[in-house]
């Protein structure tokens, strides 16, 4: 089991190396979302319909910024695919949110398709689906978020977040 903790992180960070080049885009660059091929370790879906994760930055000069990260349960997307909406959100302007997110079978150490969705959603955050083709079973998202911070402690928050699970059948 640590083994596989292990190799996930190991991973996610050789992917997220492959994001970091975004953070050097111009801050007026758009946001966007790229597919990119990753094969992280076991995951452990959460329970429930939505899950919802706050972010804090706190100084004693300004009022805290606060980001809300929201992951759906996996849905029929159409005929053939599956999809997860995911977003995060800053009630302030921050200098950058980033990171990945995939969709996992439960129990199995790859995403769908073994791809993971990279995406760049600026300074004031946005969202996203993440659509991938059809497969039965229990589905769930799972995405890593970096946010940095303009002022406050911590600077940079880098933490992953499991969405909830659903059964799906194509």
């Amino acid at each position: 089991m640590r083994n596989n903790l292990i190799r996930r992180f190991a991973v996610l960070m050789s992917a997220l190396a492959a994001v970091t080049a975004m953070t050097a885009a111009p801050a007026s660059a758009a946001a966007g979302t790229h597919t990119r091929p990753v094969k992280p370790g076991e995951l452990v879906p959460a329970a429930g319909a939505r899950t919802d994760h706050r972010l804090t930055s706190r100084t004693d000069k300004a009022a805290a910024t606060t980001c809300l990260v929201n992951i759906s349960a996996p849905v029929r997307a159409g005929a053939a695919k599956v999809g997860v909406d995911y977003s995060v959100t800053c009630d302030q302007e921050v200098v950058s949110i980033y990171g990945i997110i995939g969709i996992f079978r439960n129990a199995e150490t790859t995403p769908l398709e073994n791809t993971v969705d990279v995406f760049d959603l600026g300074r004031f955050g946005g969202g996203f689906q993440i659509v991938r083709n059809c497969a039965s079973g229990t589905l769930y998202g799972y995405m890593r978020v970096i946010v940095t911070f303009k002022t406050g402690t911590p600077s940079r928050i880098d933490t992953n977040f499991a969405g909830p699970a659903a059964p799906i059948s194509c």
